[in-house]
């Protein structure tokens, strides 16, 4: 062997070497790029109506200056995707305050709101990072058409009314003369 080709086949095996304790660096490394601490769903009552929005808030530190890309999910018996969005929060602790719309067919019932964070690190080779977090539960109601609540609301009073005639009828016919003598 020539001493070209000697060290042509030395520096191959250097960069073959570099390139695999750079990808074993990257893919063994354990690495989180975001940390949560909390996930808490900020109404009072913890009760959300079909087709308005349901406001929570995430604590977390982000340890890398690469973007996110966030999908969520409305989970019951069934799961809800929602629009996915990037995130661009720069390092450090956080608390961001979001909002995510749950859509008019939501069932009413028991939900969790989980969260995916996906970060792609590294040029080459590319690490994929995957972060999850939950809610806590929360309940959707119904949503009530508000012609219908007015006319639910008419029916009990027009009930209520009834059930006090009711009351002043009885009354009456146990103090009248003529029902008394039957």
């Amino acid at each position: 062997m020539n001493g070209t080709l000697k060290y042509i086949s030395y520096s191959l095996l250097v960069l073959l070497l570099g390139f695999w304790l750079r990808a074993g660096y990257i893919w063994c490394w354990p690495f989180e790029p975001l940390v949560i601490h909390s996930f808490e769903v900020l109404d009072a009552d913890n009760v959300v109506t079909a087709g308005e929005n349901l406001y929570y808030v995430v604590r977390f530190t982000k340890n890398t200056d690469a973007p996110a890309h966030l999908s969520r999910r409305l989970a019951n018996s069934y799961v809800i995707t929602l629009p996915t969005m990037e995130g661009h929060n720069p390092k450090g602790e956080h608390r961001l305050k979001a909002v995510v719309p749950i859509p008019e067919f939501a069932d009413p019932g028991i939900y969790r709101l989980h969260a995916t964070y996906t970060y792609q690190l590294f040029s080459y080779p590319t690490r994929t990072i995957v972060v999850n977090a939950m809610s806590p539960p929360f309940l959707v109601a119904k949503k009530i058409d508000p012609e219908v609540k007015k006319n639910t609301e008419d029916i009990r009073e027009m009930k209520d009314k009834v059930e006090r005639d009711e009351k002043v009828l009885r009354r009456h016919r146990k103090l009248s003369i003529y029902d008394r003598a039957k």
